[in-house]
Parts: C-alpha cells; sequence; structure tokens
C-alpha cells in the first residue's frame, strides 16, 4: 500500500518516511554485496540505485527519496 508504516527492525521503528523508501534503502545495500555475473548490469543497477538519494533528512529526521519525477529526469 501506498505510505505505509516501515517494517520494524529488531524490534525498532527505522527512520523512514514510508516502506518504499525502506525498501529501496535495503535494495541499495544488498545490491553491492550480491555477486551479478554481468557487470553492465550491475553498474547500471548501482547507477539507478544511487540516484535515489536521501532529501529532507533535517527537517522531521526522517530518511526519504526524491520523487519519482525528479529521478526521470536525472537518468
Amino acid at each position: 500500500m501506498n505510505n505505509s508504516r516501515p517494517l520494524d527492525e529488531n524490534g525498532v521503528r527505522p527512520n523512514y518516511q514510508n516502506l518504499k523508501t525502506q525498501c529501496f534503502f535495503k535494495l541499495q545495500q544488498y545490491i553491492k554485496k550480491i555477486r551479478i555475473n554481468n557487470e553492465r548490469y550491475k553498474e547500471q543497477i548501482v547507477k539507478e540505485l544511487d540516484a535515489i538519494v536521501e532529501i529532507d533528512l533535517d527537517k522531521d529526521g526522517k530518511k526519504k527519496i526524491i520523487s519519482k519525477d525528479k529521478l526521470k529526469d536525472q537518468l
């Protein structure tokens, strides 16, 4: 569901804007750890995930991602 609350991690609620944001940050962490046979695809995936940056972290203290429209413009 859109704007679902983030899932608890070890009994603690993480400081993400929503579940989608939490998934992006977790995917970014895991994709760098796994082995992808084709380096071109891995580079492309990492490039796209790196484009999803934290914004407005200091306003309410929650980790956020950029909007889909801004992301399309960057890529």
